[in-house]
């Protein structure tokens, strides 16, 4: 055996800091990246990072001889990281002039509240309803729930809103272009057709007054506001019984059987006080009270730089005057959110909450001279979840981000060149008590890299795109879901839901691995791959065998299945010097190009 050779020191020291640094440098990425995976799960996770957006009404209003004003508010806070807002809090609070008693808080975002007898209050969902008991003092367990249930609608847009009229709950929803009015609690009642709509979908706004039921339809897609009275009710009809009759003159007609009740069915219908009056067009919030009979709109147009509300009064029978007087407005919410403003009437008086997002304010305006005047106070309401918390994430984020890159740009330009591995296998043997380590000679081979493996996994995504889209029209899930994996932003993906993106995800994914499966069985390579010339082998530089390439398929399912997982592979394909992801590590195989040594670019090798 021969001797080891010495090495310089000058050399010697050279290599071992050199080794220092790749071992410090690769333990620090590895940290760094764990962390930074933390830090996206835990954000998803608490969601009070989010900003949010307080949206808060009252429910019922008076004002006493005092002047002051005595309701009951419901105080939504709306989380701005959910898709179309659906996602937030609420809760009742007692209020007298400006002192607030708040009451414990509810999951959900309601559409809309109503007051029913014996202090009750009726809140309704996208599909559901919860009825609350308002009575008692205020304390950690007000208010309590009562009942819930379905509506008996199957739309998750239709926007349902209630009111009470003559006793009766009536419940008012879209469905397709068609504006339908029934009562609540009778499901089986035909519903009546209030109006159509230009497109499908539009938010509702119902109030009862009287015998009347006030009703306005904001159409989504123009912003057109339109403003109609009905006063519902329920009809009897009555349908014919098929008689007998004598199919011949010639044959005697047998005598027909004792008449039996007639069919009766009953469906809701409504007497117009007025129809398809139009307020406004492009407009984008709106929010409508009946005082002393008469409609009071406030609402604000579409692109504004900044969010101004509008007033306007309906004199009859169709005139919409506009008001001058408004409540005194409030900064701009820097989110660009803000501009709330939820009207109700409080006797002859009316009630004005309104906000940009956090604080949030309450006026009463008075009538005067076709008119209002207006009398603003702050509510004690604490402010809502601003910018700071997410700022102060993204920052540390953003720096964890940039020394995640500044690290891994290192790795690559102080990669080990083939005379350093070398000198470091002369070393390692020279330290092993001074006896030489004999080294296994092990085949020359050229690993692939980060950037050739990704272009033949895209390669391979086309190849296996014809199953997926015959799967996507059997089982009609979405393109974002299906190939959710490659979407990079928010954790739950284009459309805000981590679950589907997930299960959509996974199919792809294992239409992937059974295709990989096959055929790098038959021939160590996939069609991208190929084309890029790369193979897989194992340690030996042979072919792997079958239970190595199950286990690098399998595992690549978990390693793809969200971008952020993505994140793991990426960093032990950096971290090894082989360009060996969890799969490869797992199943101790590689992938390398498939060239001779001399054909080959000397970077290639990232080892």
């Amino acid at each position: 055996m021969a001797p080891v050779p010495n090495i310089p020191d000058p050399i010697r020291e050279r290599l071992l800091a050199q080794q220092r640094r790749l071992k410090f440098v690769r333990f620090s990425f590895a940290v760094t990246a764990v962390l930074a995976v933390a830090m996206m799960f835990g954000a998803t996770a608490y969601q009070g990072l989010s900003p949010s957006f307080r949206v808060s009404g009252l429910a019922e209003a008076s004002v006493a001889a005092d002047g002051k004003l005595h309701g009951l508010l419901i105080d939504q806070s709306l989380d701005s990281g959910a898709a179309n807002w659906d996602r937030g809090s609420f809760r009742f609070a007692r209020i007298v002039d400006t002192d607030l008693q708040a009451g414990r808080q509810f999951d959900g975002v309601c559409e809309s509240v109503v007051m029913l007898p014996e202090r009750r209050a009726l809140v309704l969902f996208a599909e559901q309803l919860v009825e609350f008991d308002l009575s008692g003092d205020v304390g950690p367990d007000w208010p309590r729930v009562v009942r819930s249930g379905s509506l008996g609608i199957a739309e998750a847009d239709g926007s349902p809103h209630a009111a009470v009229v003559g006793g009766v709950t009536w419940l008012c929803w879209t469905t397709g272009n068609e504006v339908l009015v029934r009562p609540l609690n009778e499901p089986d009642v035909q519903p009546f057709s209030i109006t159509r709509l230009e497109r499908a979908g539009a938010a509702l706004d119902l109030i009862a007054d009287g015998a009347v039921l006030w009703l306005v339809t904001q159409e989504r897609k123009t912003g057109t506001l339109t403003l109609h009275a009905f006063k519902p009710a329920i009809e009897v009809a009555a349908e014919q019984a098929d008689l007998p009759h004598a199919s011949s003159a010639l044959i005697a007609a047998p005598e027909p059987p004792p008449a039996e009740p007639q069919a009766r069915r009953r469906r809701a219908t409504a007497e117009f006080v007025m129809r398809d009056n139009r307020v406004s067009s492009e407009v984008q919030m709106s929010s409508l009270a009946i005082v002393a009979g008469q409609p009071v709109v406030a609402l604000t147009r579409r692109g504004t730089a900044k969010r101004e509300w509008e007033f306007f009064r309906l004199q009859p029978p169709s005139e919409w005057i506009r008001l001058e007087q408004k409540p005194p407005a409030l900064a701009q919410n820097p989110l660009g959110m803000g501009g709330f403003m939820s009207l109700t009437a409080a006797g002859n008086k009316l009630a004005a909450v309104y906000g940009d997002g956090g604080v949030v304010k309450l006026a009463i305006g008075t009538p005067a001279g076709g008119d209002f005047t207006w009398e603003s106070r702050d509510l004690a309401l604490e402010a809502s979840h601003g910018l700071t918390p997410l700022l102060i994430w993204a920052g540390v984020l953003l720096v964890m981000l940039v020394l995640l890159a500044g690290q891994g740009v290192w790795l690559l330009l102080n990669r080990q060149q083939e005379l350093d591995k070398t000198l470091a296998g002369i070393l390692a043997a020279s330290q092993k008590d001074g006896k030489p380590v004999p080294a296994k000679a092990a085949p020359k081979l050229f690993y692939a890299n980060q950037l050739a493996r990704g272009v033949a996994l895209i390669v391979d995504l086309l190849a296996t795109s014809p199953i997926i889209i015959l799967l996507k029209q059997v089982y009609g899930y979405e393109w974002s879901q299906a190939y959710g994996f490659l979407y990079f932003g928010p954790i739950g993906g284009a459309g805000g839901n981590l679950l589907p993106v997930i299960q959509g995800s996974l199919v792809t994914l294992s239409v992937l691995a059974a295709y990989s499966l096959f055929c790098e069985l038959m021939w160590g390579r996939t069609l991208g791959k190929a084309l890029l010339h790369l193979r897989v082998v194992n340690a030996d530089g042979e072919a792997p065998a079958s239970w190595q390439i199950v286990v690098r398929n399998l595992v690549r399912i978990i390693e793809l299945a969200h971008w952020t997982l993505l994140l793991i592979p990426l960093g032990l394909m950096m971290l090894t010097g082989k360009q060996q992801r969890l799969g490869d590590l797992l199943a101790r195989t590689y992938v390398i190009v498939d060239v001779a040594p001399e054909e080959q670019a000397d970077d290639i090798d990232i080892g």
